[in-house]
């Protein structure tokens, strides 16, 4: 349990039920009480704290008979009021901790410690659960710095050098921002002899409290620091501090591989401890995940057609740009080149904390996969001219492969790149084949506008995107010709600060791929992505999209190349979860793996702001609670400059529960803020349905603020707050404010009409006025309610105008869309459900961005008929499903579908995502969670005796149901 968790049998991971978090958590709550065991109360408490008391028993017993069953009936749980877990039978490492905690053994604490208890680990709809665990987490981390403290105190008392500052570098490690500790570290590094890896401990903690708290480090650290490099540029003071050591210990290689064997705990094989339980299985209960420390030599992959450019060591002022600049523009020659693909600038300097020496570079290829690492060094070389170095190191041997020199004229800066960009291929050639270097200028004419690009691209990856812009804007000043540089623009543009965000960006991406012509191969690539972005991005609730999905496709296959070529590439993984995102309608991208793509981005670069733009709101949308909170900590931690940043405060009252409600309290924190930051919460709560309703509650604040502060309500705000209430099960009260100021949206007003919400003759009204709209997609909105109401005349007119479609200006296939949308309800307005299946399979993904309500119809049909995998298909919700029938019933019946075809893990999750969703909504959707799956609230061709009531709250296909016992509550 420490570092991850898992249960294993055999060393196989365990499934079923065992595996489920709320098994892990169950046994991990056990394990800490040890022998003292735990009430079953605590237990409710803090797995159910939501539930009645005798919905939560029942839920723990039958919690623990699964835990037992999936156990092989071994009785592993004793005790009667209390519960306890057999250590003998069923041991842990958390268990093992407690104990060398208890009898004070510092030595077994520091072995069995390998990480936070439960990293990694949450629960949903558990807080009381996720207070305990924190609460044990930070306990259990105190003791084991504690017990290293001890260790490293009584190893210097007993002249143990060596083993002194192991413990104290891993206490540093442990606990990396207490400078008391990162002083007993550079201290016992010294005794050592070694002075360099003490300053650059210091260095390195300097940093730390820089970007992490924004603090200098202790003043003592500092005078310590300078005495050391007093010391190290001194010679005989650097021989009588190490000579004694030398004697004791042998050459400086002895000393490194025991400092080293003694601090890396990592090289270690994990302490697994085995049981047995009577002879039927062996089962590991550890919980290794998430590593402590990085990993050993043996374990870390080199790609050998990786190579990465460090940072250039710069001394003279009047250079310092090149200290990056040089990085990029070799990075750029080098990536292309044959099979060599180069690690993103980005990432190298996110990644780089050290000294241009053969150290470092192994340290940074070690950490990026890089098999070469280049260093380099910049000089001054007489008045008008500067020389430069390189260093090309193999990662794997430790050994320097070339060094070169080149000298140029201190204005042409970009012919030395050049220079060394020939002689560091030629010297890569030696041992796999490549191609010839191209010019390192990037396609720029002239160096100021090299220069400047080169600033903005050093300000775009530290988030600061609107200066980034400026730089890129002089850059294409300069030179009207710059490829690169248009195509920032656009990238900068779009993503930038509100005020920065350039109407042009589209005119801009296409002058960039014009001039797209012999460039690295992953700007290239991307500029091409870049350019086929030039429509608008997909929403279904403001008119259809205005590109068809082959088009779509088209610039998905390239992202997914340019992510596939550039893994730890930031960049290459965020156009990706960009596309996913803006044109989900097309692709039918769900929020999952849309999310995936924003994830490695930021694992390639945690720092790199435009990343964390939507991941709060994808992380809420699939109401992963604990995954919005820790996206908001490292946001904290690293971005302020994206817009999402600027309502993190907003967010983090929201998160916490303090939004949850219209009291006083709650509008005078929110009256404390300015409206920008509160206005920019309101995407991300929206998506969240939280027991609170906290998007509602904030919603209808903004609503009274924009009263009180504007001329009037944005029709946004009410927009959002009408979808909103009707998602949350609330129709009668979206469908006022509906009529009191929200724009019109067909597909809204469809499903509230549908579900009863919408008086009958309003509802025939406005359909009529649509059925007489030149927009033909706007007109085929009303086919859902035209056959719940057996309206074929209608339905025939409108397949008869789809005919009529100009097939020479419909690029979006639209006549076709409508005709067989026409051709499925005109079925079920005729109770035609065999034809209505029939127009259900003949369907095709072109018409993905078009349809609405169609899949939700399908989907019944396929359930009905048994096709139960087919249904689930046709119904996984997309992050472009919004309303209440697009996404709270669509998920209903996915949820349906799984449990008949015995995917009950797909159920739960989408039964517990209706159940949040509606936790109190009208009347009329009562039935819905309520029944079991094969009771139909109502139907689109309900029979004459159906009830005005059934009829308005309807939606369900008319089938006669598969008899089954199978209901709501997930199994």
């Amino acid at each position: 349990m420490l570092g991850g968790s898992s249960l294993l049998r055999d060393g196989v991971a365990v499934s079923g039920a065992a595996a489920q978090r709320r098994r892990i958590a169950l046994l991990a709550i056990l394990a800490v009480a040890g022998e003292a065991g735990i009430s079953r109360d605590k237990l409710l408490a803090l797995l159910w704290p939501e539930s009645d008391t005798d919905s939560a028993r029942h839920a723990l017993s039958q919690l623990l008979f699964l835990v037992r069953r999936d156990l092989q009936g071994v009785q592993l749980l004793t005790g009667g009021s209390d519960l306890r877990l057999s250590s003998e039978q069923l041991p842990s490492d958390v268990a093992d901790l407690e104990r060398a905690i208890a009898v004070g053994d510092d030595a077994s604490v520091a072995e069995v410690y390998t990480g936070p208890f439960l990293d990694g680990f949450h629960l949903r709809d558990a807080p009381e659960f996720e207070r305990w665990q924190e609460e044990q987490r930070s306990r259990l981390a105190k003791a084991y710095r504690q017990s290293l403290e001890r260790l490293a105190l009584a190893a210097e008392s007993l002249g143990d050098k060596l083993a002194s500052a192991a413990h104290w570098r891993r206490l540093a490690i442990a606990d990396p921002l207490n400078s008391r500790v990162a002083l007993a570290l550079m201290r016992s590094l010294v005794a050592t002899g070694d002075i360099s890896s003490a300053l650059n401990h210091a260095r390195v903690h300097e940093a730390l409290l820089s970007e992490e708290v924004g603090v200098a480090p202790d003043a003592s650290i500092a005078s310590f620091t300078a005495d050391l490099r007093k010391r190290s540029s001194d010679p005989t003071m650097i021989a009588s501090a190490t000579s004694a050591e030398a004697d004791a210990l042998g050459d400086r290689h002895e000393r490194a591989a025991l400092l080293a064997s003694s601090t890396t705990p990592e090289a270690r094989q994990p302490i697994r401890h085995r049981w047995h339980l009577g002879g039927i299985a062996t089962l590991i209960v550890l919980i290794a995940g998430t590593a402590l420390f990085a990993s050993s030599r043996a374990s870390v992959h080199l790609d050998q057609r990786l190579v990465a450019v460090a940072p250039f060591e710069v001394l003279d002022p009047q250079l310092a740009i090149w200290r990056e600049g040089m990085m990029d523009v070799l990075s750029r020659a080098l990536d292309g080149a044959g099979p060599l693909r180069s690690v993103p600038p980005t990432t190298v300097v996110r990644q780089w904390s050290g000294l241009s020496d053969v150290a470092s570079a192994v340290a940074l290829g070690r950490k990026t996969g890089a098999s070469l690492v280049i260093l380099g060094s910049l000089l001054p070389s007489g008045r008008d001219s500067v020389r430069g170095t390189t260093t090309l190191v193999n990662v794997a041997s430790s050994e320097v492969l070339a060094e070169r020199e080149a000298r140029e004229d201190i204005e042409h800066v970009d012919r030395l790149a050049d220079s060394l960009a020939i002689h560091l291929l030629r010297d890569i050639g030696v041992r796999q084949p490549v191609a010839a270097v191209r010019g390192t200028a990037l396609g720029a004419a002239s160096l100021p506008a090299l220069k400047a690009f080169l600033r903005g691209e050093q300000l775009y990856r530290r988030g600061d995107l609107g200066s980034a812009y400026s730089q890129y804007k002089r850059a294409v000043a300069i030179d009207s010709n710059f490829a690169l540089a248009f195509h920032m623009i656009s990238r900068a543009g779009w993503t930038g600060e509100p005020d920065m965000i350039d109407s042009a960006y589209r005119e801009y991406a296409i002058r960039a791929q014009r001039l797209n012509h012999k460039l690295p191969r992953r700007d290239s690539l991307l500029i091409l992505l870049d350019s086929l972005r030039t429509v608008p991005e997909t929403n279904p609730f403001y008119g259809p999209p205005s590109i068809s999905v082959s088009q779509a496709q088209r610039m998905l296959a390239i992202a997914r190349q340019a992510a596939d070529e550039y893994r730890t590439d930031a960049e290459a993984q965020y156009q990706l979860g960009e596309l996913l995102l803006h044109f989900a309608v097309v692709l039918g991208a769900t929020a999952k793996e849309t999310r995936a793509a924003f994830d490695q981005a930021l694992a390639a670069d945690s720092g790199f702001a435009p990343a964390y733009d939507h991941v709060i709101s994808l992380a809420l949308s699939e109401q992963d609670t604990a995954g919005a909170r820790r996206y908001l900590r490292a946001m904290n931690n690293h971005v302020a400059s994206v817009p999402v940043a600027r309502a993190r405060l907003v967010l983090a009252l929201a998160l916490n529960g303090r939004l949850g409600s219209d009291t006083a309290g709650t509008f005078t924190t929110l009256d404390s803020l300015p409206y920008e930051p509160i206005a920019l919460a309101i995407g991300p709560t929206s998506l969240w349905m939280d027991s609170l309703e906290t998007g509602v509650h904030l919603l209808r604040y903004i609503v009274a603020r924009e009263r009180r502060e504007m001329a009037g309500v944005m029709p946004f705000t009410l927009d959002a707050l009408v979808l909103a209430l009707a998602e949350r099960g609330h129709l009668n009260d979206a469908y006022a404010i509906y009529l009191n100021g929200a724009a019109e949206h067909q597909r809204l007003f469809t499903e509230l009409a549908l579900l009863g919400s919408v008086p009958e003759p309003e509802a025939a009204r406005t359909f009529r006025r649509w059925a007489a709209d030149t927009d033909l997609v706007e007109s085929s909105r009303a086919a859902p309610w035209w056959a719940q109401h057996r309206d074929t005349q209608s339905l025939n007119m409108l397949s008869a105008r789809a005919r009529r479609q100009p097939n020479a200006t419909d690029s979006m296939g639209i006549g076709p869309y409508v005709e067989w949308t026409a051709k499925l309800y005109g079925a079920l307005a005729r109770s035609d459900t065999i034809g209505a299946l029939r127009a259900c399979d003949a369907t095709t993904a072109e018409s993905l961005p078009l349809r609405f309500l169609e899949d939700v119809h399908c989907g019944q049909l396929l359930i009905a008929r048994g096709r139960y995998r087919d249904a689930v298909r046709r119904l996984t919700p997309t992050f472009a499903n919004l309303g209440p029938i697009q996404r709270v019933v669509r998920t209903l019946e996915w949820a349906h579908a799984a449990d008949r075809a015995g995917d009950h893990a797909i159920a739960e999750k989408g039964y517990a995502f209706v159940r949040a969703a509606w936790r109190s909504p009208d009347a009329s959707l009562a039935c819905y969670l309520t029944s079991g799956v094969d009771h139909h609230c109502a139907s689109l061709n309900a029979t004459d005796g159906a009830t005005p009531a059934a009829r308005r709250a309807g939606i369900q296909a008319a089938t006669n149901p598969v008899a089954s016992n199978a209901t709501m509550t997930p199994r």
